[in-house]
C-alpha cells in the first residue's frame, strides 16, 4: 500500500514537472518490466535478452518525448532487433519461439509507456485523468483483491472505484473533458484496466510470475493506447 501511495506521489509530482520527467519514472519502470517479464521465461533468461527487453521497452518511453512516429519508428527497428537477438542467442529452430516470446515483453510495456507521455504531451489534463482513474482502479482492486475468495472481487470494485472518481472529476472539470465526456472516458477505463491485467499475465509464463514492474504497469497495458487514441480524437474534434 505504501508503495502504491509513493508511485501515485512520484507520477504527479513527473506530471507537474513535464513530459522528460514523466518519460523517466514510466521508460525505467518499463525498462523493469521488460526486462522481468523477459527474465521469467526459461529461454529468454540470459542476460542479453533481458536487457534488450528493458532497452527497447525504455526506448519507446524516450521516443515518445519526439513524436509518435517516433515511438513507431522504435517499433519497427526493435523487431528487427528481437529477431536477430532470437536468432544469435538460439539455433536456428527455436529462433521464432524466441522472438514470439520477446516481442511482447518489451513491446507491450513500451507502448503502456510510450501512450502515457504523448497523452501529457497532446493534453495534461488528460493525463492527469487517466492517473486518478487508474490509481482509483488499483486501489479498490488491491484492497478488496488481496483478501478476496476469488478473483473477480477485486477488478468489480476497481472497476466502481473509477466510475466513482470518474463522476467525481466531471463534476470538478479538468480539461478537456466536459461532464458527460468525462464519465465516458471513465467507462473505458473501467472496462479496459482488468484488461491490461489480463494481458500482463499473458506476457509472463504464469500469471503468479514475479515480475513487480510489470504488475506496476499492467492496467495500463491496453488502457493507456486506447485513451491517446480517444484523447486524441476528442481534442481534434472539440
Amino acid at each position: 500500500m505504501r508503495l502504491g501511495v509513493l508511485w501515485f506521489l512520484g507520477v504527479i509530482g513527473a506530471l507537474v514537472l513535464g513530459p522528460p520527467a514523466l518519460a523517466l519514472l514510466y521508460g525505467v519502470t518499463a525498462a523493469g518490466a521488460g526486462a522481468q517479464a523477459a527474465g521469467a521465461w526459461p529461454p529468454l533468461a540470459g542476460r542479453p535478452l533481458r536487457l534488450a527487453a528493458g532497452a527497447l521497452a525504455a526506448a519507446m518511453a524516450a521516443a515518445a518525448l519526439l513524436s509518435a512516429p517516433a515511438v513507431g519508428l522504435v517499433v519497427l527497428v526493435g523487431a528487427v532487433a528481437t529477431v536477430v537477438l532470437a536468432a544469435s542467442a538460439r539455433p536456428a529452430p527455436a529462433a521464432l519461439g524466441v522472438t514470439g516470446l520477446l516481442l511482447p515483453c518489451w513491446l507491450a510495456t513500451g507502448l503502456a509507456a510510450a501512450a502515457v507521455v504523448l497523452i501529457d504531451r497532446l493534453d495534461t489534463g488528460a493525463a492527469v485523468t487517466l492517473v486518478l482513474l487508474v490509481s482509483a482502479y488499483e486501489s479498490g482492486d488491491f484492497l478488496i483483491g488481496s483478501g478476496a475468495t476469488n478473483r473477480f472481487e477485486g477488478p468489480v470494485v476497481g472497476m466502481v472505484a473509477v466510475l466513482v472518481v470518474g463522476f467525481a472529476t466531471s463534476v470538478v472539470g479538468i480539461p478537456p473533458f466536459e461532464l458527460r465526456d468525462t464519465v465516458a472516458f471513465a467507462c473505458m477505463a473501467a472496462l479496459l484496466a482488468p484488461v491490461g491485467q489480463w494481458v500482463a499475465s499473458l506476457v509472463l509464463p504464469t500469471p503468479s510470475s514475479r515480475a513487480p514492474a510489470l504488475r506496476r504497469l499492467d492496467s495500463l497495458l491496453v488502457l493507456a493506447p486506447a485513451w491517446l487514441l480517444a484523447v486524441d480524437l476528442y481534442v481534434r474534434s472539440h
